[in-house]
């Protein structure tokens, strides 16, 4: 006699659950390991799952990575670690702007035009009785 309680036929009196579905996780932390020269992080064979595989070589203040690419290669990077200053901040010197940027820009294209002889482009303005884009011919 089948009991409707059961979740297998066989297990009469015994209510075993169902098992949990399984799901492709993102893994959790980094993978990669340790590497004690560049030699060594190219040697080891990563998972063809796309993930970047970390390979911090501490002698040498380099971090390592691979991922396998869509065309089936996983190239070797290279980062090197460099300590910062306690001392460091961007000053306003280091940075200009955008009216700055294009003041430099029509100068120089004025010195090409001058010393190449070429003619300023000068851009069409629109009239009224000449619309700023011409309508499309479409035949179907």
């Amino acid at each position: 006699m089948l009991n409707n309680n059961n979740y297998y036929p066989g297990a009469q009196g015994i209510n075993i659950p169902p098992r949990a579905p399984i799901y492709n996780a993102p893994p959790t932390g980094l993978k990669g390991r340790p590497v004690s020269s560049i030699e060594e992080a190219r040697a080891i064979a990563i998972d063809f799952d796309g993930v970047i595989n970390y390979f911090p070589d501490l002698a040498n203040n380099r971090i390592y990575t691979k991922q396998f690419q869509m065309d089936g290669t996983a190239p070797l990077k290279m980062y090197v670690l460099k300590e910062i200053p306690n001392n460091f901040e961007f000053s306003e010197g280091d940075y200009i702007t955008r009216e700055e940027f294009n003041n430099v820009i029509s100068k120089l294209t004025a010195l090409l035009q001058q010393n190449q002889q070429i003619p300023p482009v000068e851009e069409p303005t629109p009239t009224p009785e000449q619309p700023a884009v011409k309508p499309l011919d479409i035949n179907f």
